[in-house]
């Protein structure tokens, strides 16, 4: 897979902002709800154990660049955004810390990041306005989550 020139949501435009959630195996079930067609989740910086790493070397995708959340992102995991990845890794995440699994979490399509949540479970979720405010209240009212839009500045 080629590297890509990877454009951070921008902040200082518009977009939906979520507040920080508790309950990561919930969010990991949720994301089909507010994933594109094709999309890809990105893990950064977790400390995984060997049931962990080895679901991500069963599941992953690699050769993929994105931007970076911190200097050394080791390590960095990405997989494809299917129901039955996430119900696994939900199912591994009711048994170990997040933290084990990602610092940083991304949803991406093709060349472009529709989410962002550096400093995972700790952090709000900064969302593209491309992903649809029906789409965003489902997701948020699942996991029953207050989300804001941002307007430029």
């Amino acid at each position: 897979m080629k590297n890509h020139e990877w454009r951070l949501i921008d902040t200082g435009k518009s977009h939906w902002r979520i507040d920080a959630i508790k309950d990561f195996p919930s969010f990991l079930r949720a994301v089909p709800i507010i994933s594109p067609p094709s999309g890809i989740i990105y893990f950064e910086n977790g400390s995984p154990y060997e049931e962990i790493e080895a679901f991500f070397y069963a599941n992953g995708i690699p050769g993929f660049v994105i931007p970076m959340g911190s200097v050394d992102p080791n390590p960095t995991y990405h997989i494809r955004i299917a129901a039955e990845n996430l119900e696994a890794l939900a199912q591994i995440a009711e048994r170990h810390s997040e933290a084990k699994i990602a610092a940083h979490i991304h949803i991406y399509c093709g060349t472009h990041l529709v989410l962002q949540w550096y400093d995972a479970f700790r952090g709000p979720i900064v969302v593209s306005k491309v992903i649809p405010e029906e789409k965003l209240k489902r997701f948020c009212d699942q996991l029953s989550l207050h989300y804001h839009a941002v307007e430029s500045v």
